[in-house]
């Protein structure tokens, strides 16, 4: 009926929302509140760095940032965060995916189809 296909489109457009938030805050915080925080901190370093191990050291203290506030690093923690970081950009990209292929006509498979 038309109640059904209006509530399907609101939870539709409901799903788009939430995922395009997530992608959007979460790229949100690697831009700022990683890299450039990081950036930043590397350029204090490399500043005041009086040798090349020093400016060595900098960068290696730079990298080691960027990859544990992205949980990079191989820690219990990180990894269960970055499986679910992954699954939820994952779903995302599905959800586009397929709303691709249904705007170009084109028929979805049913594991696809599950939002």
């Amino acid at each position: 009926g038309r109640g059904s296909t209006t509530n399907n489109r609101k939870h539709h457009w409901l799903v788009e929302q939430k995922l395009l938030h997530f992608v959007d805050a979460f790229h949100q915080y690697v831009m700022d509140r990683v890299y450039h925080s990081a950036w930043r901190e590397l350029c204090e370093g490399m500043s005041v760095a009086k040798s090349l191990d020093e400016v060595i050291e900098a960068h290696e203290a730079y990298m080691l940032s960027i990859q544990r506030q992205c949980f990079v690093v191989p820690d219990k923690l990180g990894a269960l965060i970055a499986s679910r970081v992954n699954i939820i950009l994952g779903l995302a990209l599905d959800f586009y995916n397929i709303q691709q292929t249904l705007k170009r006509g084109g028929a979805v498979s049913a594991n696809k189809a599950r939002f």
